[in-house]
């Protein structure tokens, strides 16, 4: 399915109707029915009975309680191990203790910008933008100015309203079909 295509209501109503009739394929449950004694020994199904499950967190979207705890990743680690806040505060200290400054200088243009930026030195550069956009923001890297800030918002790639195409039933039909029916 391309992007610019969507689920109009009566594609809804289709696929509700092909529920239903896959649902009716299905045995319902019977309220009341669960483990049989068979699926699992005396023993265990008692030792499972008792666990506390409310002491345990779930892998999926875990809510901790207390104060838990993580080992604090070495200094610099950008991996995707768990950030403790001793790891976050030593961060940003580092970052912060290697700036004694930091001072706006504006220019006229980017040729105007001298040879080599000054440490802590934010250059705001005129642009195009009208508004509150009128300027993006440089600061020298020690080899070459970097743009890091500015509120133009290039949308040329995104879906418009008249790139939106329903899809028709015998395409939903096709798509249930290769699911279901594979």
């Amino acid at each position: 399915m391309a992007t610019n295509e969507y689920l109009g209501k009566t594609d809804w109503l289709f696929i509700t109707q092909l529920l239903r009739a896959e649902y009716s394929k299905y045995v319902k449950a019977i309220e009341g029915m669960g483990l049989s004694t068979n699926d699992f020994t005396n023993e265990l199904k008692t030792k499972l009975d008792d666990i506390d499950t409310s002491l345990y967190a779930r892998l999926v979207s875990p809510i901790f309680t207390g104060t838990p705890t993580v080992p604090t990743a070495p200094t610099g680690d950008n991996g995707l191990q768990i950030a403790n806040t001793s790891f976050v505060v030593k961060a940003i200290s580092d970052a912060l203790s290697k700036v004694s400054g930091i001072s706006f200088s504006k220019v006229g243009s980017m040729k105007e910008l001298p040879d080599e930026g000054g440490k802590g030195v934010i250059y705001l550069v005129p642009n195009k933008g009208s508004g509150t956009n009128t300027f993006d923001e440089y600061y020298w890297d020690g080899t070459k100015y970097e743009l890091f800030g500015t509120t133009a918002i290039d949308l040329s790639d995104y879906l418009k309203k008249t790139d939106v195409v329903e899809l028709s039933t015998d395409e939903v039909k096709a798509v249930w079909d290769s699911v279901f029916t594979s």
